[in-house]
């Protein structure tokens, strides 16, 4: 037996050449059904795996084992948290309290790049297309197909918000420069329906040229029956000479119930008698026929008390001087009394917020009666004799004067004010009526007058301060508000004005005056304690304004001016013209229309008291501050004779004066 032969149990011998044999077919027979690892099957999930093929090592030992996919999974990682401090985007697990600086907001900011090609964006037949500014071709963006959807590819919620109808809620119209419209949201109704303002803008037109001014006239006055209706009737009648209608007004007036021939005026009197409890009779009565007359009433009068007989007495109509079916003391009355138009009390109560539906009630008529009532009692008012249909008038129980504007043609606008006495204070309640879009309009304004502090309206301090030549903005600025002192003019308020309190000037009486649109304000001015006083008229237009001082006894000089001569100092003539300001309101005296006067005692001339008149001849003020004035007059001892010219120079750079006079002797 040669070394490495294997004896076996039954005796037989392998030798190692048989070994050799052996180990090649086993090693062939595992090739050739062993398999490559890419010859398994590739699956993507680890769903229905369990394990995994692995090497375990122990020392210098290998085995193939199966590694279970349960402690392949790893331990679960902390979650990050990013911020940014403005300076550098920060992170921290979460939980921790400190912030890791990530990456500097410096480091991400690169160099600025040159600018991009401008593209342009449109609605193609393909889609919405794309291209730069400088290409011809568009490219398609997003195809058409991608942009549009069915239906049924909307969600439930999105089907409900498309069903929804919106709804007009409001249309709110102003006036511009621009038309223009626009929607704003106003809410959803009770169904969720979103709800919508309508803004408009509409342009307003160009003005129009002046409309003419209708002309009335009195046409004719038809007398009508009593029982007839009163009519009025407006006619064209040509035009004036420049171009305005002529309107003549024709009215049919009602005569009066004929009178018995005295003149005085006969009532009917419509009576309803209750019946006499049943007698025992028929209840006929009987009289003797004789006598009565047919058209003709009659009062029975029994024979005795509980009789059926008896007489008829025809009832005669009383007079002042004897009984009828009234006492003559009753008739005389009821010819005392005038027929009367009463309107209801509720028109005491309206207001300047009282609306049309408002007057309307009170009136308690409908629009159109109103305005046309309206349009009766402006027409028989109009005409010459219409005071003669002119009735006393009263609202509720208050006696009232009854007033009338009206503006147009038809005419379009009606204005009565109910002028009434309310416990000192004079009450106009003017209500207007009108046609606007062809709608009837109705407005009231109220205005009082008298009775305490609401009947007067203080202008401020400012305008009593004003001075002599202020501009027409300097004025208007201490005005203040020129509608309020307008409204309290029309309203009939006493104004006053505030004067300085240390000259114990305080409630200061201005009159006021306007004229289309010039106002002039004036009132008593006093200069100060130991002076004298003048009136301030201030008057504003609509280019221009002013104010002016009148003094009512002469604007004064400085005595020293009587003694004035070519040789007087500089000095010496600055004190007697008060400097530069003095001569220049002495010239402000004289562009107000004033006079000049010299009033006072002049010590040259020995303590004399003098009132000497003064003419101004000439007056220069120029650009460069210079100031020239001539001035004259007759008088002892005037600029050196008794009569004579002296002319004052102010110059401006040096600040000095100098005069010069012409006397004669």
């Amino acid at each position: 037996m040669a070394a490495g032969d294997i004896i076996l149990e039954n005796g037989g011998t392998v030798t190692a050449s048989d070994i050799q044999q052996i180990a090649a077919a086993v090693k062939s027979q595992l090739a050739s059904e062993s398999k490559d690892l890419s010859q398994y099957e590739n699956v993507e999930t680890l769903s229905g795996v369990s394990s995994l093929p692995g090497f375990m090592e122990s020392g210098a030992t290998k085995k193939l084992v199966r590694v279970a996919l349960s402690v392949l999974k790893g331990v679960d990682g902390k979650t990050p948290e990013i911020t940014s401090d403005g300076q550098a985007i920060k992170w921290r697990y979460t939980g921790e309290t400190q912030w890791n600086t990530l990456v500097q907001l410096s480091l991400l900011k690169g160099d600025k790049g040159e600018d991009g090609e401008k593209v342009q964006l449109r609605k193609g037949d393909t889609g919405i297309e794309w291209k730069y500014e400088d290409e011809e071709a568009w490219n398609t963006l997003v195809p058409m197909a991608d942009l549009s959807f069915t239906y049924d590819e909307l969600t439930d919620e999105q089907k409900q918000e498309i069903s929804k109808k919106p709804i007009l809620s409001e249309v709110s119209a102003t006036a511009g420069d621009t038309a223009s419209g626009s929607f704003s949201p106003d809410g959803t109704d009770e169904q969720g329906n979103p709800k919508y303002v309508l803004n408009l803008v509409s342009p307003r037109g160009e003005k129009g040229e002046t409309g003419k001014t209708p002309i009335l006239q009195k046409g004719t006055i038809t007398t009508l029956e009593p029982t007839e209706e009163a009519t009025f009737e407006l006619v064209q009648s040509g035009t004036d000479g420049s171009g305005n209608p002529i309107y003549k007004m024709n009215l049919g007036l009602p005569k009066g119930n004929p009178g018995d021939g005295s003149g005085n005026p006969i009532y009917k009197m419509n009576l309803g008698l209750p019946k006499g409890n049943p007698g025992d009779g028929s209840g006929n009565v009987y009289v003797d026929p004789s006598g009565l007359t047919g058209g003709k009433q009659y009062v029975f009068q029994p024979t005795s008390a509980g009789s059926a007989t008896g007489t008829f007495h025809p009832i005669e109509n009383a007079t002042d001087e004897s009984n009828g079916l009234m006492s003559k003391e009753e008739h005389s009355k009821l010819g005392a009394m005038k027929e009367v138009i009463r309107f209801p009390k509720e028109i005491f109560n309206l207001t300047d917020a009282s609306e049309t539906e408002d007057i309307r009630s009170a009136f308690g008529m409908n629009h159109m009666n109103i305005y046309s009532m309206f349009i009766n009692i402006c027409s028989f008012w109009d005409i010459d004799g219409g005071e003669e249909y002119a009735k006393k008038c009263y609202i509720g129980n208050y006696e009232c004067l009854l007033g009338y504007e009206y503006k147009g043609t038809s005419p379009t606008k009606c204005t009565l004010h109910f002028i009434i006495n309310d416990k000192g204070k004079i009450r106009d309640i003017a209500v207007s009526s009108f046609i606007e879009d062809s709608n009837y309009v109705l407005t009231c304004k109220v205005t009082e007058s008298g009775g305490g502090a609401d009947d007067t309206y203080w202008l401020p301090t400012e305008v009593y301060n004003l001075k002599s030549g202020a501009t027409k903005e300097e004025i208007l600025t201490a005005i203040g508000d020129t509608t309020a002192l307008q409204n309290a003019l029309n309203n009939g308020k006493k104004i006053y004005i505030k004067g300085p309190v240390l000259l114990s000037i305080v409630n200061i009486p201005v009159s006021i005056s306007f004229l289309s649109n010039i106002f002039q304000i004036s009132f008593p001015y006093v200069l100060n304690t130991n002076s004298y006083a003048a009136e301030k008229i201030i008057q504003v237009s609509a280019n221009d304004g002013y104010v002016k001082l009148i003094y009512f006894g002469g604007y004064e000089v400085k005595p020293e001016v009587y003694s004035l001569t070519s040789s007087s100092s500089s000095e010496d003539i600055s004190t007697s013209v008060g400097g530069e300001s003095g001569l220049k309101e002495i010239i402000q005296a004289i562009k107000d229309g004033n006079r000049l006067v010299i009033r006072g005692t002049n010590e040259s001339l020995g303590g004399m008291v003098v009132n000497q008149d003064l003419m101004c001849n000439c007056y220069e003020e120029s650009e460069n501050g210079d100031i020239n004035l001539m001035i004259s007059g007759i008088g002892y001892g005037l600029f050196g004779g008794i009569a004579g010219f002296l002319a004052i120079s102010y110059t401006k750079s040096s600040n000095t004066f100098s005069c010069s006079y012409s006397s004669i002797s």
